[in-house]
């Protein structure tokens, strides 16, 4: 999965790079047909049917950014969005062309 990095703005709005749906913002989260997860680093907060893991899945000692570095989806692009120092804070989303 490719894998853009972000740094300093996690008032970023992300709009989907295939449909042009904004889907995070300061008013909160939305879902296009693109979208494979939505994380953070406090767990899962949405994640699409059939990709053989849900909210709920116990990572282990890894992070979810490790986790999901490690996720492979054809045709999929990997948004992580990190906040300033000292707590670099991350939330990402992953979209996948269909």
């Amino acid at each position: 999965m490719q894998k853009i990095e972000i740094d300093n703005r996690a008032d970023l709005k992300i709009f989907c790079p295939f449909c042009g749906l904004k889907v995070k913002s300061v008013d909160g989260l939305q879902n296009c047909g693109h979208v494979l997860y939505q994380a953070s680093d406090y767990g899962f907060e949405y994640v699409r049917d059939g990709l053989g893991f849900s909210k709920r899945i116990d990572i282990g000692e890894v992070s979810i950014d490790e986790y999901t570095d490690e996720l492979e989806f054809e045709n999929s692009l990997k948004i992580a969005i990190y906040d300033p120092p000292p707590t670099r804070f991350g939330s990402y989303i992953a979209f996948q062309k269909r």
